[in-house]
């Protein structure tokens, strides 16, 4: 029987000055490898000649907040996004880190490097839990 990895514990962080600032939980990521791969030809070659290109990587991440320190961390890391993409110094840098739970009890970890946000939300339904959403993308991660 093949062992199947779960998601699970995807967290991120805010970093100030090495202390944890923020930090939350989320239930749905993915983690896309952005590449291209550029032709080009060469007079008298009758084939292209293609070579790969590392873009980065992007992210896709929703959950809901449950407890008020998370819904703190999500507002407080929505309120740094903002705060930078006007100009503002504010210090901080936030990485995202995912770990995977394999059923033999491995674990990989894949850890995405000062993200850089692209339109989060949050949306607060009735009596129901805080979602939020958001794209992000960075040019480093980590795997262990």
């Amino acid at each position: 029987m093949a062992e199947r990895a779960r998601g699970q514990d995807t967290v991120f962080t805010m970093i100030s000055g090495g202390d944890i600032v923020a930090d939350f939980l989320a239930q749905d990521v993915t983690v896309e490898t952005v590449m291209s791969v550029d032709s080009q030809r060469y007079i008298g070659e009758t084939a292209n000649r293609y070579a790969e290109s590392f873009e980065g990587y992007r992210l896709q991440v929703s959950g809901h907040a449950e407890g008020s320190s998370a819904i703190g961390g999500v507002l407080a890391v929505f309120d740094a996004v903002e705060r930078r993409a006007r100009g503002e110094k504010v210090g901080h840098t936030i990485h995202v880190s995912s770990t995977l739970f394999f059923p033999n009890g491995d674990l990989r970890s894949w850890t995405g490097k000062d993200v850089r946000f692209e339109n989060p939300s949050y949306q607060v339904r009735g009596n129901e839990f805080i979602t939020f959403s958001f794209s992000a993308n960075c040019s480093a991660a980590k795997r262990s």
